[in-house]
């Protein structure tokens, strides 16, 4: 499907709240956590990416509300070219951010996959043995879905935007998976919330931790 080149484009030729919609929450935390292709566009995204954040990391959605068709551009513009304003200020914010995508189920894996990516490593094979802890299968991300590009907006947070995050690609199988069955959803996004947690808890005792050395005044 021929997609936008980039956000400004797309809100330019489609309408908000018939087409598109938008919504985040700055809850002051480490963490932000995305889903840049919800609703329509890669279905259930929006969904797992709430799920994971629950009242705890911040959260930007962007969701399609048409359907895809022929005669009209796919809502979906790739992170590469993703710039958003109401997401860049959240990122400046965060040390972190977790970008939730759809992918098709891929021949040669299972139905029900996660493809592991994003800039940094370390944080993806945290999540990923956390995932296969609690039952999933998770793989590397083949090349195209591995998001490990700089340019990745998932890979730009932090004041200077250059503080690498994780890109989760989820099969078809297992977003339809996780949407059925609200137990397997929990399991799925407690297990990236083991990971995700202290990275919050911290940050809030580094920022506890200046407040007391403050000089009294």
């Amino acid at each position: 499907m021929v997609e936008y080149e980039d956000m400004k484009l797309l809100k330019q030729k489609e309408t908000q709240g018939k087409d598109w919609d938008k919504y985040h929450t700055d809850r002051e935390s480490a963490v932000l956590v995305v889903a840049p292709h919800g609703g329509t566009i890669e279905p259930h995204t929006d969904l797992i990416a709430k799920a994971i954040a629950k009242d705890d990391f911040s959260l930007f959605v962007f969701r399609g509300l048409r359907r895809n068709s022929s005669d009209r551009k796919w809502l979906h513009v790739t992170s590469g070219n993703y710039e958003e304003e109401d997401l860049t200020h959240l990122q400046k914010k965060v040390m972190v951010a977790l970008s939730v995508h759809g992918a098709a189920n891929k021949d040669g894996y299972k139905e029900k996959t996660t493809f592991m990516g994003g800039g940094d490593t370390l944080l993806r094979d945290l999540i990923w043995a956390r995932l296969e802890a609690h039952g999933f299968d998770a793989f590397l991300a083949p090349a195209g879905l591995d998001g490990s590009y700089k340019g990745n907006f998932v890979n730009k947070s932090g004041p200077e935007q250059n503080i690498p995050g994780v890109q989760l690609e989820i099969s078809r199988g297992e977003r339809d998976a996780l949407a059925d069955t609200p137990a397997r959803l929990e399991r799925y996004a407690s297990a990236i919330r083991e990971v995700l947690l202290p990275i919050n808890m911290q940050a809030r005792d580094k920022s506890a931790t200046k407040e007391d050395q403050k000089p009294s005044k």
